[in-house]
């Protein structure tokens, strides 16, 4: 215990250039950060509120100077920086000691990540995300970042006692541009939060298809929606982001400023900084139609004839979406299209055919509605549990699908433990969604331009003695998928962020000139390696 305390201390603090004092450095900061945030908040005409905001901040540190540089002091990191942070944002801070500890721990989505942070700290502005991570740098604090904490990674949204969490949910204003062509959305909202402000013009943002997801670690993650084909993935979506650096500055990335960056940002993860607004376009998708199934897994072989087939069309049909789930016997299909139609497009045909053949159910009928309406009709609340998820892809093939199947249907049996369970989800990504990704500057993902799978693939248990099999199991599938597919000719390297497992080598998936690039961008804007040496744990480039 003593150790784990200690060597946080040895990866030294930042010292600010020009200060001594931690009150010193930090009041420098402050400083600094209005003139810079004035300009960078301009747009937004904000500019007073960002100058009342410093200026109570700057009373706060004139009042607690000296209790300031004597906390400086502390030889722990995390109780330094929890301690200073404690004085400085009050109502936006939590510990062990105070309410709404326990609250604060259990915002994950996966219990494995309920972590007991030294201390949560939530910033309300971007301002106070630069000062908080001023206090973490010039401590030398271990530190992770949380949106709302969808990835079940245990160390990625989530710290031990050993560092701060830094709570992004407070940064959750949304607003809609004048000409409708940008909603604006903090890193702390979530895409119900997006859905509710654009629904009723008519329009849509590209995110993921769940409500209570956060926006922030969705599009740094890529951000898989409901009909990829017509605009690629959330990341692909963002005109421009507005980020704190490691040098506690705040820039705004897109095409024409730090344009490196505003790639890099696509799917390269909080490695550079700490985004506090995301400006997305909207798009006119409005009306959608969509129908839900099941159909017995006895006939797997027939069914996934008919997925593969219907993988195949919708490569000529951007208008269409599928969802394709397996698990325990049966398999559970959601087929949707943009746009409201009077029967079945002929894409799902294949499938939708085998609904009397096989006696299947049909589980929501043909709706047509808006696309708010259908994430909220598959984003009910879930139980708590653990969960691990990992992510493979492949080439669309019928005989790697059946023996994928095949192995997981016996490996989802695992243990007979109440409230253990794997799902095997095919997740199609074609030409179409590829293509659209590049459509606004590109990103770094190096995906082949064809019809391919991002198999999802999720366990989940309910005791924590199941962990190790649960483990075991997943990557027993991942394994043999990735065997499979490579004999088979069908391998594709890439590794979806926001299914991947901790363990997995996302930003090595993306090809060594993507790396590289990722590695470039790191070292140009965050030279101290702030989020290489004291973020706890994530898809660090310095790891990859």
């Amino acid at each position: 215990m003593l150790l784990r305390w200690i060597l946080p201390c040895l990866a030294a603090s930042v010292p600010i250039a020009g200060a001594t004092s931690v009150a010193a450095q930090l009041d420098s900061v402050l400083s600094r950060l209005v003139k810079n945030e004035s300009v960078a908040n301009t747009k937004r005409g904000v500019e007073k509120d960002t100058q009342d905001d410093a200026a109570s901040l700057q009373a706060l540190l004139q009042d607690n100077w000296s209790a300031i540089d004597q906390l400086g002091q502390e030889s722990i990191p995390a109780i330094a920086s929890c301690a200073i942070s404690k004085i400085l944002f009050r109502h936006g801070y939590v510990d062990a000691k105070t309410g709404n500890y326990t609250a604060s721990e259990e915002v994950n989505w996966s219990t494995g990540c309920w972590e007991p942070a030294a201390c949560f700290v939530s910033p309300e502005t971007t301002l106070q995300t630069a000062l908080l991570l001023a206090i973490i740098k010039v401590t030398g604090s271990k530190f992770s970042i949380r949106s709302h904490g969808h990835l079940p990674n245990p160390g990625f949204a989530s710290i031990d006692d050993s560092g701060v969490l830094i709570d992004l949910r407070k940064l959750s204003d949304v607003s809609v541009s004048d000409d409708k062509s940008i909603v604006s959305a903090g890193a702390g909202s979530t895409w119900g939060d997006v859905y509710d402000a654009v629904d009723p013009l008519g329009l849509y943002a590209v995110g993921t298809r769940y409500l209570g997801v956060g926006v922030g670690g969705s599009i740094l993650g890529g951000g898989i929606p409901i009909i990829p084909s017509l605009y690629g993935l959330a990341c692909d979506n963002v005109k421009n982001f507005e980020v704190v650096l490691g040098d506690l500055t705040v820039v705004n990335a897109n095409e024409n400023e730090h344009p490196d960056l505003y790639k890099a940002l696509k799917g390269g993860g909080s490695n550079f900084g700490i985004v506090t607004r995301f400006d997305v376009y909207t798009v006119p998708l409005h009306n959608i139609w969509y129908k839900t199934i099941s159909l017995p897994a006895t006939a797997y072989k027939q069914i996934l004839a008919a997925i593969v087939d219907t993988q195949n069309r919708m490569e000529d049909d951007s208008k269409s979406g599928i969802i394709i789930q397996a698990a325990f016997g049966v398999f559970q299909i959601t087929y949707l299209y943009a746009d409201h139609v009077g029967a079945t497009p002929a894409a799902f045909q294949p499938i939708d055919n085998l609904l009397t053949k096989l006696n299947g159910t049909v589980s929501v009928p043909a709706t047509n509605t808006t696309a708010l309406s259908f994430s909220a009709s598959v984003s009910a609340p879930e139980a708590d549990g653990y969960r691990e998820a990992a992510g493979v892809s492949s080439l669309v093939d019928l005989d790697l699908y059946t023996k994928v199947y095949e192995y997981f249907d016996t490996a989802q049996y695992y243990s007979n433990s109440t409230g253990t369970g794997m799902a095997l989800v095919i997740q199609q990504y074609g030409k179409a969604a590829v293509e659209a990704g590049n459509l606004h500057g590109g990103n770094l993902f190096n995906l082949s331009p064809v019809a391919q799978n991002w198999w999802d693939l999720l366990v989940e248990w309910a005791n924590p003695a199941d962990g190790a099999a649960s483990h075991e199991a997943l990557f027993g599938l991942v394994d043999y998928i990735n065997e499979q597919s490579k004999q088979a000719g069908k391998f594709l390297p890439y590794v979806f962020p926001n299914t991947a497992d901790g363990s997995q080598d996302v930003m090595g998936s993306y090809g060594q000139d993507s790396l590289a690039r990722l590695r470039a961008a790191s070292k140009k804007y965050d030279p101290d390696q702030v989020f290489q040496t004291l973020q706890n744990d994530g898809w660090l480039v310095n790891k990859a």
